[in-house]
């Protein structure tokens, strides 16, 4: 999807960006009523911030697929299996339009976390933590999470 940016250089006359379409997995266990976070490793933009596991889309890629293949890739958790339910869907949060995905699924045990060099650490905590985490990160989808999550029962 190509869009107008008055934020980007010139391209041949006209000012364009190329959008791009992010989706994280919000894993909620059932037993403890907690959900699954992750810590970001010296994020460039976000230092070590809040995260949950997922990334961005790729070229012909659904954004299950997307989230199913980058939490393997993050957390060593296979989720192609799980009930995803879709939280939010939309670009209302981004400066430059990113299309930002949330799904959420429900395990009853917490499943054994691996992770990869992009975070340094995990914890499974309940949505009130999270909430107060995501208003104090920079990052927008965060931001969209606390939203969402305190939209939920």
């Amino acid at each position: 999807v190509v869009a107008p940016s008055s934020t980007l250089k010139p391209l041949l006359g006209r000012e364009f960006f190329m959008t791009k379409n992010a989706s994280k997995l919000l894993i909620k266990d059932t037993s403890t009523n907690t959900y699954l976070i992750m810590y970001r490793a010296n994020h460039p933009h976000f230092g070590d911030a809040i995260d949950l596991p997922g990334g961005t889309v790729e070229a012909g890629e659904t954004a299950v697929q997307a989230t199913i293949r980058e939490v393997i890739e993050e957390a060593q958790i296979d989720t192609s299996h799980y009930d995803y339910e879709q939280l939010y869907d939309g670009t209302k949060y981004s400066r430059f339009l990113t299309r930002y995905t949330l799904y959420t699924a429900q395990v009853q045990q917490q499943p054994e976390v691996t992770l990869s060099w992009e975070h340094k650490a995990y914890a499974w905590l309940p949505k009130d933590e999270i909430v107060k985490q995501c208003r104090a990160s920079n990052d927008k989808f965060m931001y969209m999470v606390a939203d969402q999550l305190e939209k939920m029962l």
